[in-house]
């Protein structure tokens, strides 16, 4: 027989020490890049089924006015209701997940959730409310009655 060499360490690590440590799928991927390629796609096919045939319908509405028949409304193809009742479905199913973000803001910022009718003033109304959701986060400033 021949004399054996001494153990030499493995380059592996055991199966003990290799639990402990964080594996990669554990940690969770990066946000895509593609999410704006998406994102412009997506608006690229509602302007193709939307904003193009109205302008097209309104510009033959206006050339027909020109020419001396004001009777003439202007013809949508489906197309545009398709697309401009599925715009109207995705309004409604963020309404209020965008309204619950928004009070949450206006609570980070020290200001009750009515804070948020402000907007409705005319003009300035969007631009203070803009700058309430910019302001620096001050929570200890909020504190509602019932708290």
């Amino acid at each position: 027989m021949s004399p054996r060499s001494p153990a030499r360490p493995s380059a592996r690590p055991s199966s003990a020490t290799s639990s402990a440590t964080p594996s990669s799928a554990a940690t969770p991927p990066a946000r895509s890049t593609g999410t704006w390629l998406v994102i412009t796609i997506i608006g690229f096919i509602f302007s193709l089924f939307t904003v193009i045939p109205m302008m097209t319908a309104m510009s033959e509405a206006i050339e027909a006015a020109q020419n001396g028949d004001p009777s003439m409304t202007p013809v949508y193809p489906a197309s545009f209701y398709v697309m401009s009742g599925i715009a109207s479905l995705y309004g409604l199913a963020v309404l209020l997940p965008n309204l619950s973000s928004l009070v949450r803001r206006l609570h980070d910022t020290g200001k009750s959730g009515f804070w948020f009718f402000i907007g409705w003033l005319p003009i300035i109304g969007p631009i203070w409310l803009l700058v309430l959701l910019a302001s620096e986060s001050r929570p200890d400033l909020y504190r509602p009655e019932w708290n």
